[in-house]
């Protein structure tokens, strides 16, 4: 699913491909997800040792998916 990602202050990044792979793990742009982490409306995705932002909608529509 491609998500809008943002920084922690909310400044828009960009676009990208979130997935869930079979295994349940994700990936964001090919990149694994090594911790999630739930705050209202936005999760953050810690990928490549830095951390972004995606709305919680689309986490867990994707977290739904498979």
């Amino acid at each position: 699913m491609e998500v809008t990602v943002t920084d922690l202050e909310g400044r828009t990044l960009g676009v990208a491909t979130l997935r869930r792979l079979p295994d349940r793990r994700l990936v964001l742009n090919e990149q694994l997800v090594i911790t999630v982490r739930i705050v209202g409306s936005r999760t953050t995705l810690v990928v490549d040792g830095r951390q972004v932002c995606v709305a919680t909608a689309d986490y867990a529509r994707v977290r739904a998916a498979g």
